[in-house]
């Protein structure tokens, strides 16, 4: 099979779209927590990543994790699956696929709510989850507690204002004439190796 290579032609194009300012940003936050019948405190990132893979099966107190995660379309798990998981979607969705194929063992439920999560975690003693550290502010939490919060470094935009997008076109050399138009977002994304620069 012919390995299809895509270069980089030239920018050529300014456009403006309605999505949220970068001078009118705001950061985003997750707190990870669990039942508050856990005794653990502070959890690292890397025994975070084992029990969502599904690697940790059991607490020091012998009761089974039970992981639940944001989907993969909300600002907070897309958070979670780049600082924690260190995967990108189409990553971690052929890592499921591969173990549902040879094990059998399906991902973590995967909710759109904060309400959701919080409502498990308080019932179930092995649960953990995230939710946004804004909505766990609203929350007596005495069923829950976090052990962990996680910020972007990259300020997560408001609603209602413009920004400036970089439109690119990529061409194959294989086949001449067959262009790819799109953003630089989503262009780095498609390719990933080849194009990298900041929004």
């Amino acid at each position: 099979m012919v390995k299809k290579l895509f270069f980089l032609i030239g920018l050529f194009s300014i456009v403006m779209i309605w999505v949220p300012s970068l001078s009118n940003a705001e950061s985003l936050s997750i707190s990870i927590i669990v039942n508050s019948k856990n005794p653990i405190k502070h959890i690292e990132d890397s025994e975070l990543k084992r029990i969502f893979l599904k690697k940790k099966r059991k607490w020091s107190s012998g009761v089974y994790v039970r992981p639940i995660c944001k989907s993969e379309d909300t600002p907070e798990g897309k958070l979670f699956l780049l600082k924690v998981m260190g995967k990108t979607i189409d990553e971690i969705n052929k890592y499921w696929m591969l173990k549902k194929q040879t094990t059998g063992e399906r991902e973590p439920k995967e909710v759109m709510s904060d309400d959701f999560i919080y409502r498990y975690v308080c019932v179930v003693e092995g649960a953990i989850g995230y939710v946004s550290s804004d909505y766990l502010k609203t929350k007596k939490h005495k069923r829950v507690k976090a052990i962990k919060v996680i910020e972007s470094k990259t300020p997560y935009p408001k609603k209602g204002s413009f920004i400036n997008i970089n439109l690119y076109r990529l061409c194959s050399s294989n086949f001449p004439g067959q262009c790819h138009f799109g953003t630089s977002k989503r262009l780095l994304q498609n390719n990933k190796a080849m194009l990298t620069w900041d929004l």
